[in-house]
């Protein structure tokens, strides 16, 4: 039977390297997608759709399994749904990444911005990861 001294001294040893290789990642350094949500105008009181896209760059795809899901937060401009997720068929899924679009309706004009945020999920052939997303989209409203 094995001491618990020798295994304490094993798990010293052994769990801080499973630590670190774990951090690491097999692509560091690297970005893993784009994602492109173009500045939108809006008229005030008429729906215009805010679309957004994401492109995972090689070795990357898109994760089909994991809940992923966009936020927006805005002010001046009414939206439709606050928070799409993948799970309610709210992304289309193409070769080339996902789509996805916010209604929204602008409540006075002038202009402001918006942050998106989320979560998505990304494989390669070894390894699948989740990622923040965070970004600033200028909208402008007008009569």
């Amino acid at each position: 039977m094995l001491s618990m001294s020798l295994v304490r001294g094993w798990l010293a040893g052994v769990l801080p390297l499973s630590f670190v290789l774990l951090a690491g990642s097999a692509h560091a350094d690297e970005v893993e997608y784009t994602v492109v949500a173009k500045p939108v105008t809006l008229k005030v009181g008429q729906n215009t759709p805010l679309a957004v896209q994401f492109a995972p760059k090689a070795p990357w795809h898109w994760n089909k399994d994991y809940p992923a899901k966009l936020m927006l937060v805005a002010e001046g401009v009414t939206i439709a749904r606050t928070e799409l997720k993948q799970q309610q068929d709210d992304f289309k899924i193409t070769k080339a990444g996902i789509e996805t679009a916010f209604s929204l309706t602008a409540v006075k004009p002038g202009k402001t911005t918006g942050t998106l945020k989320g979560k998505i999920g990304l494989c390669d052939d070894k390894v699948c990861i989740i990622k923040k997303v965070e970004l600033t989209v200028a909208m402008t409203a007008t009569l």
